[in-house]
């Protein structure tokens, strides 16, 4: 799970294997410098060490990035709004 603001993404693994996901406003750094936190974060809470693909994805908002790492090659990556997932 990570947040920035009012943006938060969860990311779920179907099976086994390690995720992680960070996601920053880009807000006054350059996007080089983001995307370097993102991915360092991402790895973090992935578990670190060799082994995890980096994926840059859409980012849910303007000015953000959006970075997972999984140890998963293939990794089918779903990007769902918030509001998809509300009940009413």
């Amino acid at each position: 799970m990570s947040h920035s603001g009012a943006v938060v993404v969860v990311a779920v693994l179907a099976g086994v294997g390690r995720v992680g996901v960070d996601v920053e406003r880009i807000q006054g750094r350059s996007m080089e410098e983001v995307v370097a936190w993102t991915s360092q974060e991402a790895r973090f809470k992935a578990g670190g060490g060799a082994g995890l693909h980096l994926y840059e994805l859409q980012p849910p908002a303007p000015g953000h990035v959006l970075t997972l790492a999984t140890d998963q090659r293939d990794a089918a990556v779903t990007l769902l709004s918030g509001a998809a997932l509300l009940v009413s």
